[in-house]
């Protein structure tokens, strides 16, 4: 049996706690390094390496990096504004104002939580009256247009015929 002196410090399966999370949470808000925030909160290297390739940290890093670009959006778009009106460096005006066309119109329609997926709608509607009824023969009358014959073109195919 293990002893429950060597267990007390550990945190429940899958959850992010202790210096884990917060050597996690440097390198989404404070923009550190993984190997850097691992050193600042007292992990290897090796550790948190290990600890970045377990699918819930990626979760937890994706959820602080959707946190994040979600708290920097309005400055982010208020700063482009503010590029692009001004006189001093006509290239970064320009380069403001393409990327604020750029950004996706339904980044803000996208229902909250709900993720967008890949798929297609089918649309099931009547049939149009003037269609012909299923297996009649539909004829198609087209004459063909004459076409101008061209001379036979002669290919070279190496210098020999040349």
């Amino acid at each position: 049996m293990a002893d429950a002196s060597m267990t007390a410090d550990r945190s429940k399966p899958r959850s992010v706690t202790g210096r884990l999370k917060s050597a996690l949470d440097d390198m989404i808000w404070k923009g550190l390094e993984y190997n850097v925030a691992a050193k600042a909160n007292g992990l290897t290297v090796r550790a948190m390496r290990k600890a970045i390739d377990k699918p819930h940290i990626c979760t937890y890093l994706a959820a602080g990096k959707r946190q994040l670009r979600a708290s920097e959006g309005p400055r982010t778009l208020r700063r482009l504004v503010q590029l692009a009106h001004q006189d001093r460096n006509a290239n970064a005006a320009v380069a403001a104002c393409r990327a604020i066309e750029n950004i996706p119109a339904e980044e803000f329609q996208n229902r909250a939580g709900q993720p967008q997926v890949a798929g297609f709608v089918i649309v099931l509607r009547e049939k149009p009256m003037a269609m012909p009824p299923a297996g009649a023969p539909v004829v198609i009358e087209a004459a063909p247009e004459p076409r101008p014959v061209a001379p036979p073109v002669r290919q070279i195919s190496s210098d020999v015929d040349r």
